[in-house]
C-alpha cells in the first residue's frame, strides 16, 4: 500500500501504515476501577499490534490536557453517583476539534457515559464506525443510585449531541422507541432510549458477559452483539502486607474492590454473625476504599462481630497477589456487575468464588467453580457454611483457576481488536460469544 495517501483513519511512518483507534472512556487512566484496567489493556494490546491509540477520558482532576495520545478533560466527582467522574468539555469544540485532528479509522466507545456519548456523537457526525462496550448494568446500578440525579447530570449532554449529529438527534426523537420499554418509569426509560438511539449507529457492540445480551440484541437485532470478556493476567508475585491478619482455625473470606452500595457488602456483614451462630468460625477481609468503609466497620461493630471483621486498604493493583494466595474463599455479593475483574484475579490464585450473581463472569461456573446464594445475609451465611468444607474448597478453587487461566489478556483483546479491524477496513462482523 501506497503511503503518499494514506487511507482514512491511517497514519504513514517510516512506509509503514498504522491504523488510528480512538478510544472514549469514562474513567481516567489509573483509578481503581475495572474499567480502566479494562481500557489499559487494550491500549497496550492495541498498540503491540501497530495501531495507533488516543485515549478521551476524564483527566479525574481539575486539570485538563490535549495530547496526541491522549485528550483528558477537566473532572468533578460525584455529580452522577458517588464516585463517579463528571467529565467537563464542549460537545460542540470537541466535535470541530475532530476533524481539525484527522479522523480515525473506528470510534471505540469503552462506556456510554459522559465521554462515551461525545464518541457516539463524533462517529455518527463524521460517518466513522463505531464500537460500542456496554460494560456495566444499567437496570442494576439504578436500584442503588437515584436515576433522576444520573439523568439530570447527562442532560446538557444529551441536548449537545443531538445537535452536533442529525441522525443521532432523529433517533433520540423517536417517541415510539421511548415508550417501548413500558416495564420501567419514565427516568428509568431515558437511559435505555439513548443507548437504544447509540447503538442504531453502532457497527458492533461488545458486552462483557451475557447479562442482559439478549435485552441489547433486542434494541437493534441487526447490529452484531458479541459477548467477549475482558482478558485478565496473574498479578506479579507479591507478599501481602503485614496488617492482613488471620485468625488461626477460622474460614479466611475476602472481599476486594469499592466499598460501595453496589457491591452489597452490608449483607456479607450480616452473615457473620449468622454464620458464629451455626458454630463456623469465618474472618472477613474487605480490601480497597470507597464512601461505606466507616459505614461497614460500624455495621460490624452494631452485629458484634468486630473481632472477625476487618477493612484495609487500597493497595496497588500489582501488590495484590499476595493478599488473594492469603484466602481461602473470594466472595462478591454484587448482582449489577457486568465482569468482575478482581473475580479473574481471585481464580488466578486457585480461590473457590462466592457469588450472588451466576451470570457476572466466564469463571464463574455454579458448582465447578463456584457457590451461588441467594444476594441476602442468610444466603452468604449458608455459603460460608458449605465452603468450611475444605475438599469443596479444592475442588471449586481448581476449576476457577483453570478457567481464569483461560481468558488472558492477549487472546480477549486479539478478538477485540480483529472486530476493530473488520469496522476500519468495513468489512462485514459476524456476531462471537467467548
Amino acid at each position: 500500500m501506497s503511503t503518499s495517501t494514506p487511507t482514512p483513519g491511517t497514519t504513514p511512518a517510516s512506509g509503514v501504515t498504522r491504523p488510528r483507534v480512538w478510544i472514549y472512556s469514562d474513567v481516567s487512566p489509573g483509578a481503581v476501577a475495572g474499567g480502566a484496567y479494562m481500557v489499559d489493556t487494550w491500549i497496550e494490546q492495541l498498540d503491540s499490534a501497530g495501531y495507533e491509540v488516543r485515549l478521551f477520558s476524564p483527566s479525574g482532576s481539575r486539570e485538563r490536557w490535549r495530547r496526541p495520545d491522549h485528550v483528558a478533560f477537566t473532572t468533578w466527582k460525584d455529580v452522577a453517583a458517588v464516585g463517579d467522574e463528571h467529565a467537563r468539555y464542549s460537545a460542540l469544540a470537541e466535535v470541530r476539534r475532530a476533524r481539525q485532528d484527522e479522523l480515525p479509522g473506528v470510534i471505540f466507545v469503552a462506556s456510554p457515559g459522559r465521554v462515551g456519548m461525545l464518541g457516539m456523537a463524533t462517529a455518527q457526525r463524521y460517518d466513522v464506525p463505531l464500537v460500542m462496550v456496554h460494560a456495566f448494568d444499567l437496570m442494576g446500578a439504578q436500584e442503588f443510585y437515584d436515576a433522576k440525579r444520573a439523568v439530570v447530570a447527562v442532560a446538557s449532554k444529551v441536548v449537545a449531541m443531538g445537535v452536533v449529529s442529525r441522525k443521532l438527534r432523529r433517533r433520540m426523537l423517536d417517541v415510539r422507541s421511548f415508550f417501548r420499554d413500558h416495564d420501567y418509569s419514565l427516568t428509568q426509560r431515558t437511559p435505555f432510549h439513548l443507548l437504544r438511539a447509540c447503538q442504531i449507529g453502532a457497527v458492533s457492540v461488545i458486552m462483557l458477559s451475557r447479562k442482559h445480551s439478549e435485552q441489547i440484541q433486542s434494541y437493534v437485532p441487526d447490529v452484531p452483539v458479541h459477548v467477549i470478556p475482558s482478558g485478565v493476567d496473574r498479578l506479579p508475585e507479591a507478599a501481602p502486607p503485614p496488617e492482613l491478619a488471620w485468625r488461626e482455625g477460622a474460614l479466611r473470606v475476602l472481599y476486594v474492590g469499592r466499598f460501595a452500595r453496589e457491591k452489597n457488602l452490608f449483607p456479607v456483614v450480616e452473615a457473620l454473625k449468622l454464620a458464629r451462630d451455626e458454630g463456623v468460625e469465618v474472618d472477613l477481609t474487605l480490601v480497597g476504599e470507597g464512601e461505606l468503609g466507616q459505614q461497614l466497620t460500624d455495621h460490624a461493630a452494631g452485629h458484634g462481630v468486630s473481632d472477625r471483621f476487618r477493612a484495609i486498604g487500597p493497595y496497588p493493583r500489582p501488590t495484590l497477589r499476595g493478599i488473594y494466595a492469603s484466602a481461602d474463599v473470594f466472595v462478591f455479593a454484587s448482582v449489577s456487575d457486568t465482569q468482575g475483574f478482581v473475580l479473574n484475579e481471585a481464580a488466578h490464585e486457585g480461590l473457590p468464588l462466592l457469588v450472588a450473581d451466576p451470570h457476572v463472569n466466564p469463571v464463574v461456573s455454579e458448582g465447578e467453580s463456584a457457590y451461588v446464594v441467594p444476594p441476602t445475609a442468610r444466603g452468604f451465611a449458608d455459603g460460608f457454611v458449605a465452603l468450611n468444607d475444605p475438599e469443596l474448597r479444592a475442588k471449586l478453587g481448581e476449576r476457577s483457576q483453570a478457567l481464569a487461566v483461560d481468558l488472558s489478556e492477549a487472546r480477549q483483546s486479539a478478538t477485540v481488536i480483529e472486530i476493530l479491524r473488520k469496522a476500519i477496513a468495513r468489512e462485514p462482523i459476524e456476531a462471537i460469544r467467548l
